[in-house]
């Protein structure tokens, strides 16, 4: 199993051009049949976020807070947002920005979210659970 996750490398190739190989930190061979049961194990223990659900799906995680009060939803999003957060910064996993996507009933005001003090993009849409 070591040899098979150890010492992996990587080169980009776009057309006819190719980079040079480069070793990568967090990676899992793709395309194979253990790469879905090897990331199961490695987010197995993503800490869970009370009162709030979360979803995930290959390498995406959605999670989403449901309220009447606009201000619990988002003070319980963005604490589950600091436990997994606080989670993945132990392992160097994320590969895709944060995004924030709210439907409020057509309401224009979007409370903000913050990942390390930086604040998550916020879109009018997002394609759910796909890369």
């Amino acid at each position: 199993m070591e040899s098979y996750l150890a010492e992996r490398i990587f080169k980009v190739v776009h057309d006819e051009a190719k980079s040079d190989y480069h070793p990568i930190a967090a990676s899992m061979p793709q395309e194979s049949l253990l790469a879905p049961l090897l990331y199961l194990l490695y987010t197995a223990d993503i800490p869970p976020t009370a009162g709030n659900e979360m979803t995930t799906f290959a390498d995406d995680t959605v999670i989403t807070a449901v309220s009447e009060s606009q201000q619990i939803a988002t003070y319980s999003l963005q604490q589950a947002i600091n436990s997994v957060n606080k989670w993945a910064q132990q392992f160097p996993i994320l590969s895709k920005p944060p995004t924030l996507l709210f439907a409020l009933r057509n309401r224009d005001l979007h409370p903000r979210m913050y990942i390390n003090d930086v604040q998550i993009q916020q879109k009018k849409s997002a394609k759910y659970l796909d890369s």
